[in-house]
């Protein structure tokens, strides 16, 4: 049976407080609140074709504090599934847009988050200044965070303007925002860009340089990978080269990040470097290798992947035998 949830790319657990301490983040990361660095194999198809609007399967894409998801409208809040099934002659009438701005000056953080879910489904020129106010003057993170991931659902809008608006607003964050929980929003958000790839790359690849957090360190890498652009392994094939693969790295999530994302674009010129790897204290890091060297087929990844298919954690042999099983399938079932 297929979901009718469904969370697209990847999102962080940008929910965190600035507050927050980097262990008990570090924690609720490795308590798989983090959901997973390059793809997992689910009941979802894992294409879908939009329709419009929807899907193939009838959902509407809709923006939380920690991504973009598919829902069935049917599943929404009541004024939220109003609003997606909703028409553009619909929104002439904006008694409901200044409804929703009040909303947004409410202390409730619940309140905020169900209005800028509901601005999902307005026109740009309705939503995105809301979207851009939030952003500037909101003091909940919650609230930025779900404004910088609602601008992301109109990257790729007909209309020009509405198209370089929401992607100025999400910059703006990334670059300016003082929560590190907004900028790992806004690194995520970034990752959905399909127009001007190439000049996203390039920022998002100047911040991971530059930015000190390590979530939106993590997010910045895994967005380069979801963006696909190989210019992209320049930037995070030398940074992986900094660590030493022989000790347990404080920055293991943001080397995950980074391993994930040379996998998605089958950077061949990484492998020598993942060799480096295999043998690295840390479980999920190895985990992460090895779920990465399914996208390569050299007998470099699968001498590896045999090597982790032997680990003694079950959960990285179990990741190993899968990557060695897909490999097999896309050879036509032959041994590789």
């Amino acid at each position: 049976m297929e979901s009718n949830t469904n969370m697209i790319g990847f999102v962080p657990c940008s929910s965190w407080s600035s507050a927050t301490s980097t262990n008990s983040r570090a924690k609720a990361c490795s308590n798989n609140k983090l959901v997973n660095i390059t793809k997992t194999k689910t009941n979802v198809k894992s294409t879908v074709v939009m329709l419009g609007n929807r899907d193939e399967l009838g959902r509407v894409m809709v923006a939380t504090p920690f991504g973009i998801i598919r829902r069935d409208p049917d599943t929404l809040p009541p004024m939220v599934s109003k609003a997606a099934e909703m028409s553009a002659n619909d929104f002439t009438d904006q008694t409901r847009l200044r409804e929703l701005e009040l909303k947004l000056q409410e202390n409730r953080s619940d309140k905020k988050l169900s209005a800028l879910q509901e601005l999902c489904f307005f026109p740009p020129d309705q939503a995105l200044p809301l979207f851009a106010k939030t952003l500037d003057t909101s003091n909940d993170e919650l609230a930025r965070s779900q404004s910088v991931f609602g601008c992301s659902l109109f990257f790729d809008n007909p209309q020009q303007e509405a198209a370089t608006m929401s992607y100025e607003t999400v910059v703006k964050a990334l670059l300016n925002d003082s929560s590190p929980t907004v900028r790992s929003s806004a690194a995520g958000a970034l990752g959905y860009v399909k127009t001007g790839k190439s000049q996203t790359v390039k920022l998002l690849a100047r911040q991971l340089l530059e930015d000190d957090d390590w979530l939106t360190k993590l997010c910045l890498s895994v967005s380069l990978g979801m963006l696909g652009d190989p210019t992209a392994v320049d930037i995070l094939l030398p940074e992986l080269k900094k660590y030493n693969p022989a000790i347990l790295n404080d920055d293991t999530l943001i080397l995950q990040g980074i391993i994930g994302a040379l996998g998605q674009l089958k950077a061949v010129s990484a492998l020598d470097e993942f060799q480096r790897w295999v043998n690295n204290p840390d479980r999920f890091l190895r985990t992460q290798l090895a779920e990465s060297l399914y996208n390569f087929e050299d007998p470099r990844a699968l001498s590896m992947l045999n090597i982790l298919a032997n680990d003694n954690e079950e959960s990285v042999k179990r990741q190993a035998r899968m990557s060695i099983e897909f490999l097999q399938e896309r050879s036509g079932g032959k041994q590789v």
